[in-house]
Parts: structure tokens; C-alpha cells; sequence
């Protein structure tokens, strides 16, 4: 049982040549970065089909089922890190989440949209795409995928099992979501605009926050790694979170190519 994280990690690596031996700690977490950077949850065919069409209806027709569903995934993130923080030995660990709560919990009442908390800057941007309406929410489901992402999301942060936890948020959220963002956003600054400059920062800000974070739960990676099990969660959660991930974008493909 000793290398089956070594071995693994080759099946879900593309155009990497398997190495009969031990990965050390660092090899092994640059590995799962190859993983994640290659993977479809961020290289989706969607972002190639929007960046290609001008239309202004696929545009809002994309953000306005992204917002919808998304909101319904991400309303809990701050839950999620709670959840971790409370299930979690590492102290390290726990100091980088609550940094990360801190941040997301902003500042209700300043009047500086770039103070606000995460939450009201992504119910900003639904507002402004019309998609927290109560006749939108009427006329509209969530897809079965986003509910079963939410689950998986609040199970695994509260997981205590070695790697399940850290791979989750650091591999399936704050190491994509800035090169995700990024994609997401000149998206939305091409052509037309249809959300206004606050609504847009939520993405802005994540594109540079996220980077931070994620470089700090990748030094923890490292060396929590000299664990075997640890791996073998940590490789096991990063992919289950990436596929899921990419089937979100798999469901709103198919949906926004039925209607363009």
C-alpha cells in the first residue's frame, strides 16, 4: 500500500512519465498542481465557445445560469471553512482559514465596495443579471449537479480523514479559482458590459487574494505529504472536486449550446 498515491497520481497526470520510486513531499504536491492546471474543471470547452461568440444573448444567458447556480454552491463557502477550521489538528492550517474567513467576511457597512463582504459583492452580481428575483427563481431550477456539489462540499470540510479536506479547498478552490476568474472576466469585460464595476470585483479581487492563499495551503501540502495517507486523501479529494467541477460546467454547456 505504500506507493499507491505515487502510482495513482500518474493515471489522473497527463503526458507524465511514470517514475518507479518514491515522490518526495515536493514532487508529489507539483504533481497535483499539473493535475489541476490540466484538468477540464478549468480548460472547459465552454470558455473557448463563449470567447468565440459575440452574441450578447449567450453572454448573459451563460452568467445568468452561472450566477444562479453558483450562488447556491457558494453561499456556504464561509461555512465550509468553518467547518474546517473546527475539524482540522494543523495550526497552521487553521490560522491560514481564518485569515481567509476574515477577508471573506468584509465589512458590512462600509460605504467602499471594496471592503464589502465577499457575499455581497456575488449578490451584487446576481442582482445585477436578475437572477435572485423571486419570479427567476420560479421560472428556474438548480441543477441537480450544483445541489450534489454543495453536498460534497459540506461533507468533505467536515471530513477529519488525512488530505481530505485540504485537497478540497486548496486543490478544487483557491488554486483554480484565480485562473478561473481570470477567464471568467474577460468574458464579461468583452464586448457589451452587463454587471456593473462592483459586481465585477468579486472576480478582480480573487484573481490576486486566492493566489496568496492557495501558495500558503501548498507549503502546508508539502509537509503534511511525508504521510502516505495523507496523500492518498489529498489526491482522492483533489480529483473528486475537480471532475465535479467539471461537470457543473459540462450541465451549463450543454443548456447555453441548446439556446445560442
Amino acid at each position: 500500500m505504500k506507493n499507491i498515491s505515487n502510482k495513482n497520481i500518474y493515471k489522473y497526470s497527463k503526458g507524465l512519465k511514470f517514475e518507479n520510486r518514491e515522490l518526495s513531499p515536493n514532487e508529489f504536491v507539483n504533481k497535483i498542481k499539473d493535475i489541476a492546471i490540466n484538468h477540464k474543471a478549468i480548460n472547459h470547452p465552454i470558455f473557448e465557445f463563449l470567447d468565440n461568440n459575440s452574441s450578447l444573448k449567450v453572454k448573459k444567458n451563460f452568467f445568468q445560469i452561472f450566477a444562479f447556480n453558483y450562488e447556491y454552491y457558494s453561499r456556504d463557502f464561509n461555512t465550509y471553512l468553518s467547518k474546517i477550521i473546527d475539524n482540522t489538528a494543523d495550526e497552521e492550517f487553521k490560522k491560514i482559514l481564518n485569515e481567509n474567513l476574515t477577508e471573506e467576511l468584509g465589512d458590512p457597512k462600509s460605504n467602499d465596495f471594496k471592503k464589502w463582504p465577499h457575499r455581497k459583492l456575488f449578490d451584487k452580481f446576481c442582482s445585477d443579471l436578475g437572477v435572485n428575483t423571486e419570479n427567476y427563481r420560479l421560472e428556474n431550477k438548480i441543477f441537480l449537479t450544483t445541489k450534489l456539489w454543495r453536498e460534497y462540499m459540506m461533507t468533505n470540510s467536515s471530513s477529519k480523514l488525512p488530505g481530505v479536506a485540504l485537497g478540497t479547498i486548496c486543490f478544487g478552490s483557491e488554486f483554480i479559482v484565480p485562473i478561473l476568474y481570470k477567464k471568467i472576466l474577460n468574458i464579461l469585460r468583452k464586448g457589451q458590459s452587463i454587471i456593473s464595476k462592483e459586481a465585477e470585483y468579486f472576480f478582480e479581487l480573487h484573481c490576486t487574494m486566492d493566489v496568496e492563499h492557495a501558495q500558503k495551503m501548498l507549503n502546508i501540502c508539502e509537509k503534511l505529504c511525508e504521510n502516505q495517507s495523507f496523500r492518498e486523501g489529498l489526491l482522492f479529494s483533489t480529483n473528486t472536486s475537480l471532475q465535479i467541477r467539471g461537470y457543473f460546467w459540462d450541465v451549463i454547456f450543454s443548456k447555453i449550446k441548446k439556446y445560442s
